[in-house]
């Protein structure tokens, strides 16, 4: 698929500002991993809504925007790895930066695979989307991503200091999190669950810091920019 638009279930259908529509539904992402021989997870419930605005006033696209808070699974003795509500982008010359559509547009591209030809019309004409939409509102199956659907991973050395952050490789998790684990795999699944809001509880320095970048700093794009720097905590929890 050319771009990701399409949407994996919804649970309304309202008028907006512009005289757009939008498609708001609510997923659980979760993520399972194994550890030794036992399987730990950790999910959350993600709130998407896309606004149709196509011929309106405000352009001609689904601009998205999402709810709720970066999934994570604790390990034990303080030791925790999340995905992010973004993913990391390089651009192959050594910058980095993050698609912010990316807890939006992902769970509709997972399901959206199992309705191939509606899919292949809305690339075609974006007036099919509706039909699309209308497809994939009834599937609420889990279904596994692929690992080139994965998000960006993080943990904290210290979860109580936010600069402590570091970006983890889905291969190098049992490197990082100084355990025999992997990723076991991704879902994500159409549910009507409230959006989830225990993340707090496990990063309480996020309030603090709220809008502003992990190590409290204006974000700087430099070779030697800092991954804490980088982080925003609008990454983790926004919304919510």
């Amino acid at each position: 698929m050319k771009r990701r638009v399409f949407l994996g279930g919804v649970s309304a259908l309202m008028s907006v500002g512009c005289g757009a529509r939008s498609y708001s539904f609510n997923y659980r992402f979760k993520v399972v991993l194994r550890v030794g021989d036992s399987l730990r997870e950790g999910s959350s419930v993600i709130q998407v809504r896309f606004s149709d605005q196509r011929g309106g006033c405000c352009g001609s696209s689904f601009p998205v925007s999402a709810r709720g808070e970066a999934p994570f699974v604790a390990l034990g003795e303080g030791r925790y790895l999340f995905a992010l509500l973004v993913r990391l982008v390089r651009d192959g010359q050594g910058g980095v930066g993050f698609d912010d559509r990316y807890f939006g547009d992902m769970p509709v591209g997972v399901l959206g695979r199992a309705f191939t030809e509606a899919a292949e019309r809305v690339e075609q004409n974006l007036d099919a989307f509706p039909a699309l939409v209308r497809s994939v509102q009834s599937d609420r199956r889990e279904v596994d991503l692929l690992r080139s659907d994965y998000p960006t991973f993080v943990y904290f050395r210290d979860v109580s200091a936010p600069t402590t952050v570091e970006v983890v490789e889905p291969a190098e998790v049992s490197r990082a999190m100084g355990q025999d684990c992997s990723i076991e795999r991704c879902s994500v699944q159409i549910v009507e669950a409230p959006v989830s809001r225990t993340l707090g509880n496990v990063l309480p320095w996020l309030r603090d810091l709220a809008g502003r970048q992990l190590d409290g700093d204006r974000i700087q794009r430099t070779p030697t920019t800092s991954t804490a720097n980088l982080l925003n905590t609008s990454f983790f929890s926004r919304g919510v």
